[in-house]
């Protein structure tokens, strides 16, 4: 799947909710950090110590955008804390089944 940011970040804000801060289900609307982040990818990316600005949230809305709308796509998220990591997972299922309620 050819990587256009504006197709992703249309995609991400149309078919997905996360869950906020305040623990509600929420449009997933990329804050500026985030839409940042996306408009300026390259094809090596490395973001440190980046925190609270949701880079991994996005990162994940593309991977899984990969995910349903490519075809033999590989999407690797990586976290070295075994809590991080089941939390990033069970972001990714959420956008998931966000998708899933939405399209029926």
């Amino acid at each position: 799947m050819t990587f256009k940011p504006d197709v992703f970040q249309k995609f991400m804000e149309n078919e997905f909710t996360i869950i906020d801060k305040e623990r509600n289900e929420v449009p997933f609307v990329l804050n500026k950090a985030q839409n940042h982040f996306l408009h300026n990818l390259g094809p090596l990316n490395n973001v440190l110590k980046n925190r609270k600005q949701g880079i991994s949230s996005v990162s994940l809305g593309i991977a899984v955008t990969k995910f349903l709308m490519g075809k033999n796509e590989r999407c690797v998220s990586v976290s070295f804390i075994d809590s991080s990591a089941t939390q990033q997972l069970q972001r990714a299922k959420h956008f998931l089944e966000s998708y899933q309620k939405l399209n029926g």
